[in-house]
């Protein structure tokens, strides 16, 4: 049941309404002032504090003091919450950095009547949610940030990540420990991949359906480089390092803005310091992976243009022919580099 206080002179008359709708969610709440709600979110995986808070000119739904991460965390994992925009009567999420809160605000004059209930009831469920599925990101951030190594020098973190290591398998140093079999390939293929890998480009794209052998042309030249095969001896890659990746792997570890730009020079550093070659499988999800509302174009193929064109990444992809498709038609630089 409600805890109830004396209605405080000049609240405002839709303060009741409010708690009548508290009443249909159910959740059980507590008034703490005539025009605020305390109440806490039944959720499944975590629970945590919602706070209903009735002004002037809003009405608000907040999650108060998500974490006691860093605000730029919290910004950037938090993302799907603060970018969405509505319009007519639909609130507006975003995050506050004064209070540390996670809200959804409806711009309501005091003539204006409050929104229907199953709007708010869709507006508060919606929010807590996603809170909730951002959860164990936000512990992770926080981690990252209680490290004190991290915290004095944040550029370590990104160091760490690029390490090719980090970033994938390595499909060589499998194949010496016998982790990758040896597996019959077409020889004409093979000889055509050392090839162009050995051409001015040095960039390589496999397009075949699932279960054609594109993997598996990239494991046997694996094992051909870790145990010296006649056919890569005469070869430029004789000796190099092949790690195996997704566009996912480039993102790891990059919280802030920028840091995805960072990290990609530094891999190519890293490539050009090793004489190492990336495989990066799914290369279709390049073409979109990385884009956020506020800059559609800062995606992983469009930042990896430069370091390509420049042969500072020598990079073998797959994709499937729909997928080749798709990179034609939204980034077809990156599809035909």
């Amino acid at each position: 049941m409600a805890e109830r206080d004396a209605p405080k002179e000049g609240a405002d008359p839709r303060a009741p309404q409010v708690e009548e709708y508290l009443k249909r969610l159910g959740w059980g709440y507590t008034q703490r002032d005539a025009d605020l709600f305390s109440l806490d979110y039944p959720g499944t995986r975590h629970q945590f504090p919602v706070r209903i808070q009735l002004t002037r000119d809003y009405l608000c739904v907040y999650v108060p003091r998500v974490l006691t991460v860093d605000e730029k965390a919290r910004w950037a994992v938090l993302e799907a919450i603060y970018q969405i925009h509505w319009d007519s009567f639909l609130p507006k999420f975003e995050y506050d950095t004064r209070s540390r809160t996670v809200r959804a605000a409806w711009y309501l004059p005091a003539a204006l009547e409050l929104p229907p209930y199953s709007l708010f009831e869709q507006t508060v469920y919606m929010l807590c949610d996603a809170v909730e599925r951002s959860w164990d990101a936000l512990e992770e951030a926080n981690q990252q940030k209680s490290d004190p190594a991290m915290a004095v020098h944040p550029g370590l973190r990104l160091r760490e990540a690029a390490r090719l290591a980090n970033l994938g398998r390595d499909l060589v140093q499998l194949a010496g420990n016998l982790d990758i079999l040896p597996m019959y390939v077409r020889d004409d293929l093979a000889r055509q991949l050392i090839a162009l890998l050995n051409s001015p480009r040095r960039q390589v794209l496999l397009v075949g359906e699932p279960g054609t052998g594109k993997n598996a042309l990239v494991y046997a030249l694996a094992t051909w480089i870790a145990t010296d095969d006649v056919r890569v001896q005469n070869s430029s890659i004789r000796g190099c390092h092949i790690y195996e990746c997704t566009p996912a792997s480039f993102q790891a570890c990059c919280f802030y803005t920028s840091e995805l730009e960072t990290k990609i020079g530094m891999i190519a550093d890293n490539c050009v310091r090793e004489q190492a070659i990336i495989f990066l499988d799914d290369a279709n999800l390049a073409v979109t992976a990385g884009s956020f509302t506020d800059n559609p174009e800062r995606t992983i193929a469009n930042l990896l243009l430069p370091v390509l064109a420049r042969n500072e990444i020598v990079m073998i992809a797959a994709t499937t022919p729909s997928g080749h498709e798709a990179m034609l038609r939204v980034n077809p630089a990156f599809a035909e580099s």
